[in-house]
């Protein structure tokens, strides 16, 4: 009896295996390894992204020239640079916190008569990444509006929070909006957060798109000729674009291991993307127009420069939208979701570069108009 215990006591340990996605046995340390391995390629992608969200920063900044010291009033070069980079950085948080939720809304059906369907965990999974990312635009939107502050004051940032210059910002019409923008972030974070059912989860996306809003009315749709039109032109492209590349990304981000959930909400998605798709080409070609006065201010001013830089990004992931079609999806319905996986990686580095334009055509004045020239010269001559 004594050596049998003995025997046990000695005997080594084995410990419990946990079944993976399909069903099949894992040893404990191999899902540690396998967590690890996920952690470590999303602080690479997020590295990544970072990265090309500055490039697009910059290649907007060296084309417009929003970037270049003043001789009056000069911020100095953290303001200018870090002005864009945070507006960047709150619409690269608003792509995924209103896509985090366009998925679980919209895009994953239940389980109950879908094979692969989602789960309840999966999509409290996604409601709670929409969560974290509405915080991170909350956090990204208020340094925007303190580094927006700087920039018009001509103050470097630590001056411009000082209490007797702070309060400025509320008679700023960009910097309500970026307030605006945060507050309502903040709730979408809570509702997301807090709500269980699918009427809750509804509420955080309708609230989450119009976070998107102010900041929109607050640009340069909001003055000048043309002011409808244009305002129409830039809600559409900007909620448009926060579907189709947000929910991208929380394709990516959420269910790049649930094989089955992946197959089942691709279908939706991509007739959202081309519907998005073509919204997103058609609005910014007429954004455009209503901003430049002529198409050869496309290659003779800044701003047009810009624009051709962003285009040009659409058209890239135009294409990329269509080798999904072509490879991707066939590839994922035979099973093999890793092309899905590294193309749809590649269009969201190309999603981030756009994101670095966009911040960047913000801060960029578009070319005056033909009126502005003759009012110009007349009170030149007047002068002479």
């Amino acid at each position: 009896m004594l050596d049998t215990t003995a025997r046990t006591a000695g005997a080594p340990r084995r410990t419990a295996r946990r079944p993976d996605e399909r069903g099949t046995a894992v040893a404990p340390d191999v899902v540690e390894g396998r967590v690890a391995g996920r952690r470590t390629a999303l602080v690479v992608g997020g590295v990544l992204a970072a990265l090309a969200v500055a490039a697009g920063v910059a290649v907007a900044a060296a084309l417009g020239g929003s970037a270049a010291p003043r001789a009056l009033a000069d911020p100095g070069a953290a303001v200018r640079w870090g002005a864009p980079l945070a507006r960047a950085a709150s619409d690269v948080a608003a792509l995924g916190a209103v896509g985090s939720l366009v998925l679980a809304v919209l895009l994953l059906p239940s389980r109950t008569g879908v094979p692969g369907g989602a789960t309840p965990e999966d999509r409290r999974r996604v409601v709670v990444g929409a969560s974290r990312w509405a915080l991170a635009w909350c956090a990204a939107s208020l340094a925007s509006a303190a580094l927006l502050l700087a920039d018009v004051a001509g103050l470097p940032l630590h001056e411009a929070l000082a209490p007797d210059v702070l309060p400025l910002a509320l008679d700023l019409q960009q910097c309500r909006a970026l307030l605006a923008s945060a507050w309502l972030a903040a709730l979408v974070a809570v509702a997301a957060r807090r709500g269980a059912s699918t009427a809750a989860q509804a509420l955080a996306l309708v609230l989450a798109v119009a976070a998107l809003v102010p900041p929109v009315v607050a640009g340069h749709a909001g003055h000048g000729e043309g002011r409808a039109l244009a305002l129409t032109a830039l809600l559409l492209h900007v909620g448009a674009a926060a579907a189709w590349v947000g929910g991208l990304a929380a394709l990516l981000l959420h269910l790049r291991r649930r094989t089955g959930a992946l197959a089942a909400a691709l279908p939706r998605y991509s007739a959202l993307a081309l519907v998005c798709c073509a919204a997103v080409t058609a609005s910014g070609v007429l954004a455009a127009t209503t901003r430049l006065p002529s198409w050869g201010d496309l290659q003779g001013s800044g701003y047009g420069l810009v624009v051709m830089a962003k285009a040009l990004a659409l058209a890239l992931l135009v294409g990329l939208g269509a080798a999904h079609r072509r490879r991707s999806l066939p590839a994922l319905a035979a099973g093999r979701p890793r092309a899905l996986l590294r193309l749809a990686a590649v269009e969201l580095i190309v999603v981030a570069v756009t994101a670095g334009l966009a911040a960047g055509l913000a801060r960029t004045e578009p070319p005056p108009a033909p009126a502005t020239h003759a009012a110009a010269a007349s009170a030149a001559s007047g002068l002479t």
